[in-house]
């Protein structure tokens, strides 16, 4: 099982989500820390990344397998999510 951390930035942007929508998030690290690799690896610029969906918002995060750990970096809505 993998340890899930959120930046502070990733907090400070789950804070201002929906609860209807947070709810879904959340229940979503719980399930990264179990497989990280539902999401898909990112390419180009973020590459080493990975991406998980859930409408309308993207979790940007990086898998440290060694330390079984997984850095949520970003939760934003989609159309912001790679800015």
């Amino acid at each position: 099982m993998y340890r899930v951390h959120l930046r502070k930035k990733a907090k400070k942007e789950l804070n201002k989500i929906p609860p209807e929508f947070k709810k879904r998030i959340i229940a979503s690290l719980l399930y990264l820390s179990q497989d990280p690799f539902i999401g898909e690896p990112l390419l180009g610029q973020f590459k080493g990344f990975y991406s998980l969906h859930l409408h309308p918002y993207r979790i940007i995060y990086t898998i440290y397998k060694n330390q079984l750990l997984v850095i949520i970096e970003r939760i934003r809505h989609h159309k912001d999510a790679y800015k």
